[in-house]
This record gives C-alpha cells, structure tokens and sequence, in this order.
C-alpha cells in the first residue's frame, strides 16, 4: 500500500520527514547502546584484603597475623600496639602485653591437665585432650573452682568458655615453692602455670579433630585491679574476635 500524503503538503516532504524521525530513533538507539556498553552498571571489584603476615617472635605492628608453626594455622588481626609474640610452636602459641594493661593470651594443643600443682614438669601423659574431655578434668581438681559456663564461638568454631580461679593455697603443700606458680596445662615441652588466686578465662574447643584451649589472663604478679582485669579481657576479645583457622 502506498502511502498518502497529507494535503497540502508534497509526497517527498512526507518522506524526508519520516526518514528524518527514523533517523532519529536510529541515532537514539545506537546512543543509548553506547551509554549501556560504556556503563554496565555492574559494583566495582572489591580490593582484595591484605595478606596475612608471618607470626614473627617479637612486638606485633597492627594488621593480620598468621601462626607459622602452631596447629591448626591460626589467623587474627592486631588492631592496636602493645602485644609481642613469645611463642609459636606446633603446640603454644603466646600472644602477651608488655604495656597496661599487662596480660596475655595462649592458644595451646593440651596433652595434659597437672592433678598435682607442684609438678613443674608434668605428669608424663601425652594423649591430647579433647574440649569435654578438658573441662570434665579440670572440674575434678579441688584446687580450681569454675563458674560462669557458656558456649563461645571462635574461629566459626564453637566452644565452651569458663572462668577459673586457682586457690589462694594452692602451694601450700609445695615446699620450696612459696611465690611461684601453680603448674596446670602441659602442652608439648611446655608448662602452662597460674599464681596463687588468679582468675583466667578459658574456652576449649575442637577445630575438627584437633582439639584447641585457649586462655586469657591478667598478670598476676601484682593482683590487678578491677578496671585493668576489664580492660584486659576487652583487648583480649578484639583478638579473639578475628581469629580465623
């Protein structure tokens, strides 16, 4: 069908205003594609997030941290200055404060829970403890008293977390040993001891079939006092609280 022109009007007007619109349109699609090909729209990749740095023995700068001999591998962020590394082994590793407020924080591979606090080199048991396992055997020394138990979620592992208090008389059967320290964890070649009257929190947990006991702890040297123990346990729970396995 041919196409009437409207009156008054010439035919080739008709047609060169047609071709003119399509034209238009033309031109308006293929801008419009442009703009869709030169801005999809898409997020921009995110950054990828700095590589973990080797636990070296030492202050610890801030940034992510990752243990080069403990295991399981263990990440976690140090968000201000004051911690050191003083161990990294397949079996402790001691993250500790030298600067207020002073303590620290262990992750250990426990073979054994010390019945007799004098023992300074253990007991001789080298099977390792599983989180229940751990607990049940500290609850049946009379020597420490465990309160306020609940479940902890570390690493996207959860644990059972417990505050201890070792007895004031610990060592009062222990001779020689008035001052010292109450022996309770062996973990490897270590000994992981208490003083008299400390409170410590600890959380057991097993990261697959690797058991882990973690324990944060004031510097009971000289009894800290309340505010210190707080600000103690919050320094020590913004670690805890990236730590990824």
């Amino acid at each position: 069908m041919t196409a009437r022109a409207p009156r008054g009007l010439p035919r080739s007007v008709v047609i060169g205003a047609a071709g003119m619109a399509l034209a238009g349109v033309v031109a308006i699609a293929l801008l419009a594609g442009s703009q869709l090909f030169a801005n999809p729209g898409a997020s921009p990749m995110a950054s990828p997030a700095p590589a973990a740095q080797p636990v070296v023995i030492g202050p610890l700068p801030i940034g992510t941290h990752k243990s080069q001999a403990f295991q399981p591998p263990v990440t976690f962020d140090i968000v201000d200055l004051g911690w050191t590394a003083n161990r990294d082994r397949a079996e402790v590793l001691g993250l500790i404060r030298d600067a207020a407020p002073r303590g620290s924080v262990y992750f250990l591979r426990v073979q054994e829970v010390i019945e007799n606090p004098c023992n300074q080199g253990g007991e001789g048991a080298q099977t390792e403890l599983g989180a229940a396992d751990l607990l049940t055997e500290l609850e049946a020394l009379e020597h420490l008293v465990l309160a306020n138990h609940e479940t902890s979620e570390v690493g996207g592992y959860t644990g059972q977390q417990v505050d201890v208090t070792v007895s004031d008389g610990v060592l009062a059967a222990c001779g020689g040993l008035a001052g010292g320290e109450a022996a309770i964890f062996a973990a490897g070649e270590e000994i992981w001891s208490a003083s008299p009257g400390e409170l410590f929190t600890l959380i057991a947990l097993d990261v697959g079939d690797q058991p882990v006991t973690i324990v944060l702890s004031t510097d009971w040297t000289q009894t800290p006092s309340v505010q210190e123990l707080e600000n103690l346990l919050q320094l020590g729970q913004t670690v805890l609280d990236s730590v990824g396995f």
